[in-house]
């Protein structure tokens, strides 16, 4: 019976993400498989929170857009959600993405968001993508997710071999709203190359077609392997492009919260090594989240069996973890309930 009122709440789920993403867009192929059995966590939970948040209380998790990594991490985490935490149900919406997810959460429109450093930085301060909004020392994290890559992706006879070749080309930065069109306009901006190109705005999905069927030479991608990139790559051969080491320079002298990194051969088929900016991804929470469910939430994202579960979905959720150098050193939050989690599980710090 468990396993059947699990298979249904899946169902329901991936119904539940198609119909919040793009009308024209597909959902990620595969369905998600049914998540692990309930199970008791390695860690000590006697100190854990009283549970004083009424049942049937609903929690929000804005994701991504279709095709993009944290629509398809979004999917799994809310399958596991439904098996693990009972009590209060999880609603996954599809959304453009950081930027976008930032915005729903200024307004506590979400609970639980996928963000990245700079846009969490930048909202908790009221300046750069959040500069119409006041300082917001309520957006906090959950946990540390993976360091990801950014880079421009082009089917590899293009004839685009380098960032010095995309002057005069067609790039989809990324969707409106999205932190991959904001890492895209960050990254022209800062080597001179924003003004020489068409720049234009559209989901993942829709842009990894649209550069399969020749309507654009360049795309704009957050995060590797990413599951559009992918899709093309098992018909077309695509080409990560690299940054110089003099470009990376330049763009890290007024970028701090990104770092340089690598993408291996491989990640595509017959796809050569890439050196491109790497910034740190997060999985956030608002402070108005009672702390009983934020410790039910990493109880269950950290569950034995979980990670065989999540890492079956995306491959991104392998590194998951509280990551607390990488959030000491950017003054991001914990939220109290995440803190004393991790304090009482010492393992997954």
């Amino acid at each position: 019976m468990k396993k059947l009122l699990a298979l249904l709440l899946v169902l329901i789920l991936v119904a539940g993400l198609v119909a919040c993403g793009n009308g024209d867009t597909p959902a990620p192929a595969d369905p998600t498989p049914a998540p692990p059995a309930e199970t008791d966590n390695e860690g000590d939970e006697t100190d854990a929170p009283a549970a004083s948040t009424p049942a049937g209380e609903r929690f929000v998790l804005s994701s991504s857009t279709p095709g993009g990594n944290w629509y398809t991490m979004g999917g799994g985490f809310g399958a596991l959600w439904a098996q693990e935490i009972s009590d209060w149900p999880l609603d996954v919406m599809a959304s453009s993405g950081g930027v976008e997810n930032i915005v729903r959460a200024q307004f506590e429109d979400t609970d639980f968001w996928f963000s990245h450093t700079s846009h969490m930085v930048e909202a908790r301060a009221g300046i750069g993508t959040a500069e119409q909004f006041d300082p917001n020392p309520d957006l906090m994290i959950l946990t540390g997710l993976y360091p990801s890559s950014f880079y421009f992706a082009t089917l590899a006879d293009s004839g685009i071999y380098s960032m010095s070749d995309l002057a005069g080309t067609s790039i989809i930065l990324g969707p409106p709203g999205g932190s991959t069109t904001d890492n895209s306009r960050r990254v022209l901006q800062a080597l001179d190359l924003y003004d020489s190109v068409q720049a234009s705005e559209m989901g993942l999905g829709d842009a990894s077609r649209a550069l399969q069927d020749g309507l654009v030479d360049v795309i704009g991608v957050g995060g590797h392997p990413a599951p559009a990139v992918a899709e093309i790559a098992q018909m077309r051969d695509v080409r990560v492009i690299p940054l110089t080491q003099a470009e990376m320079d330049q763009f890290l002298s007024n970028q701090p919260y990104f770092f340089p990194g690598v993408v291996p051969a491989e990640t595509y088929p017959n796809q050569e090594e890439a050196l491109v900016p790497f910034f740190y991804a997060w999985l956030c929470v608002g402070a108005w989240v009672p702390e009983d469910v934020v410790y039910a939430a990493l109880t269950a994202l950290f569950a034995e069996g979980s990670s065989d579960f999540l890492t079956s979905i995306h491959v991104l959720w392998t590194d998951r973890g509280m990551a607390e150098e990488a959030a000491n050193a950017s003054n991001l939050v914990f939220h109290p309930g995440a803190i004393r989690f991790f304090d009482n599980n010492p393992q997954f710090r």
